[in-house]
């Protein structure tokens, strides 16, 4: 599996015994057990965990925030910090939206496969917008006539977008369908076991098929171009958006919150426009397919999926003293 199809987590620690320091660093394991397994090697009291980023390159994003905060290390050789907690979290962010986001992706290529197991976490930066294409039968496959299904749209930098592909379609939901209670329940709503360490609030609940696309574009700070990469799905995937930072906008009279799926262009931009073009012109007919006649809500469980189905890391407990 590539390093970019599973995900880890870049923290932000701090100790009641270490006043003015901040430890920053990277994991593949929950951020509780990476602050437990240091606990461990001799500080007096546990650390507490400040914040926690999911995202598809942990080590790039650890060593973009540690550039952010050059001048502030302890020490060359450990990874502590002599500034707030706050500081230390916006680096982190920053880091995130400027060096594993939209760029990174498609610097590594134009197309990437997302297969049944893979976890992905992209980071996102408002106005970003995400199109969801899709093959509504047999004979838009072979004539790769793909259609749009949807448009969504990011609000707020460092937000983001997870991808989580399972082998079970009846697992994966969507809040937009006509389901009962659960199209709203978040599959991770923590990330720590006890619950005390809530994660990013939910804005964004969608199903993507096995043959779907997703093509993610956005333009440059000048608007003179556009940056675009696509995820090709060879299985069924929940899809998930989060925000730090909820919003709302004012439909009629009535406060709605900002949603993935809330436009708030009054037109597309036009280099993302060209951009959506050539990526449709550009796409190659899926490997896999699935029917779309086939009723999703019928097959649906009603029971949701514990946590460590969709991020492996609740099942482990390796206290790797690494990060």
């Amino acid at each position: 599996m590539a390093d970019n199809r599973t995900v880890g987590f870049v923290y932000v620690l701090s100790n009641r015994m270490m006043p003015g320091l901040v430890k920053v660093g990277q994991t593949h394991e929950l951020i509780e057990d990476r602050a437990r397994g240091l606990y461990r090697t001799g500080v007096p009291v546990p650390f507490d965990v400040e914040f926690g980023l999911m995202t598809s390159y942990p080590r790039s994003l650890e060593a973009a925030a540690f550039r952010l905060l050059e001048g502030r290390r302890l020490h060359g050789g450990r990874e502590f910090f002599e500034t707030s907690v706050g500081d230390a979290i916006g680096a982190v962010q920053r880091a995130a939206t400027e060096v594993v986001g939209l760029q990174r992706w498609a610097d590594e290529g134009d197309c990437h496969r997302v297969r049944a197991s893979d976890r992905v976490a992209l980071t996102t930066m408002a106005g970003q917008l995400f199109i969801h294409a899709y093959y509504p039968d047999a004979q838009a496959v072979f004539t790769n006539q793909p259609e749009i299904a949807d448009i969504w749209q990011a609000h707020s930098d460092s937000d983001s977008l997870e991808l989580m592909a399972v082998t079970e379609p009846n697992a994966v939901i969507s809040a937009g369908d006509d389901d009962p209670d659960n199209s709203w329940t978040d599959p991770v709503p923590y990330l720590d076991r006890a619950q005390t360490f809530p994660n990013a609030a939910i804005n964004g609940k969608e199903r993507i098929r096995a043959g779907d696309r997703l093509i993610w574009l956005g333009a440059n700070s000048d608007r003179s171009d556009c940056r675009v990469t696509v995820f090709d799905f060879e299985d069924d995937c929940q899809v998930i958006s989060r925000t730090r930072r909820p919003q709302s906008i004012t439909l009629g009279d009535i406060r709605n919150p900002l949603l993935l799926n809330t436009m708030t262009y009054d037109k597309i931009p036009p280099e993302m426009l060209q951009a959506a073009r050539r990526a449709f012109k550009n796409m190659s007919t899926p490997r896999c397919w699935a029917p779309r006649d086939i009723d999703p809500i019928g097959l649906r469980e009603s029971t949701p999926r514990p946590p460590q189905y969709w991020l492996p890391a609740f099942g482990k407990r390796n206290h790797s003293r690494r990060g």
